[in-house]
């Protein structure tokens, strides 16, 4: 009975995935503006991811040491709801495209208690199946079940942060308002202590950004958020801005950061990090210099120093 219920869904899987491409949806497609160059990989955003033009499946993904553990979720033939267990390292992408892959079992796990019931420990059968993951941005990826067509996921968003559309984009960036930690890591920082020759080198710093607000400066520029680093009660230091960019005829949408360069000269003041879309998520953001400098920033909290003064 368990083996020809098996059976049938992963038949019921393959049709669903074979179906012809005029009748596919097959999700989201984020420009990723300079990563034919970059240098560096972020891991995936953590939590659960789906494909919003077939809501109602996804996965749920845990990162930990260069590996993921996952969960993936969805329905049999009879629309009963169905989830498989997989898990596998992250491997370095072939192409500049991809960041990461990953290819692992789909196992099924049956046997267990109810809930509130008396513990039964689950089992669990042989793979059911294989899961084929392709992680182009933080925010970003592709899924194939059984070798079937891809699928192009995002993390879904929930919990009232506004998002703003940039341009044309169909992909939503969260606004940036609120106070984050921001890491920096110059390229030739072997120690990762941010510091040169005894100087301390912006290792890390706490700023605020504002909200993100419309802007006529420059035509292709919609959006900017100002950076605002508060390193006394009575002191306020504007550094630069967060400006997120229209598409062009010859570039998609992306975002920059300015930031007082590592080493400053008359003629190099500042550093230019850019931010692809896809790395720009509601807790974390990831921008990365010509130089091969990059941060990683991550949310303290939805409200700036400003907002809550020190008494």
């Amino acid at each position: 009975m368990i083996t020809r219920l098996i059976t049938t869904t992963i038949l019921a899987w393959a049709m669903w995935l074979a179906a012809p491409p005029a009748q596919a949806q097959s999700g989201p497609q984020i420009p990723c503006v300079g990563c034919e160059s970059r240098q560096q990989r972020i891991t995936p955003t953590e939590g659960m991811w789906y494909n919003p033009e077939q809501s109602g499946t996804g996965f749920m993904i845990d990162v930990r040491n260069q590996h993921i553990g996952g969960t993936w979720y969805g329905y049999d033939e009879q629309g009963q709801p169905t989830w498989l267990i997989f898990s596998g390292p992250l491997v370095e992408g072939d192409t500049p495209e991809v960041m990461w892959t990953v290819d692992a079992d789909l196992v099924r796990y049956e046997g267990g208690n109810c809930a509130n019931c008396p513990y039964r420990p689950p089992s669990a059968n042989e793979a059911v199946g294989s899961i084929h993951l392709e992680f182009y941005q933080m925010n970003h990826a592709s899924v194939r079940i059984n070798g079937g067509e891809k699928q192009f996921v995002v993390p879904v968003a929930f919990g009232g942060i506004p998002r703003i559309r940039i341009g044309d984009s169909p992909y939503t960036v969260p606004d940036v308002h609120g106070q984050w930690l921001f890491v920096f890591k110059r390229a030739d920082d072997a120690l990762d202590l941010g510091l040169e020759n005894g100087v301390w080198n912006y290792g890390s710093i706490v700023v605020d950004l504002g909200h993100f607000r419309e802007t006529n400066i420059m035509p292709d520029r919609p959006y900017t958020a100002p950076v605002i680093f508060m390193y006394h009660p009575a002191d306020i230091l504007i550094l630069d801005n967060l400006d997120c960019y229209r598409a062009t005829e010859s570039t998609p949408p992306y975002c920059e950061l300015g930031w007082p360069a590592f080493d400053q000269t008359p003629e190099h003041p500042g550093d230019t990090y850019r931010i692809t879309l896809g790395n720009m998520g509601e807790d974390r953001i990831f921008g990365e210099s010509p130089e091969g400098h990059y941060f990683i920033a991550y949310k303290l909290r939805n409200i700036t120093s400003l907002e809550n003064p020190q008494e």
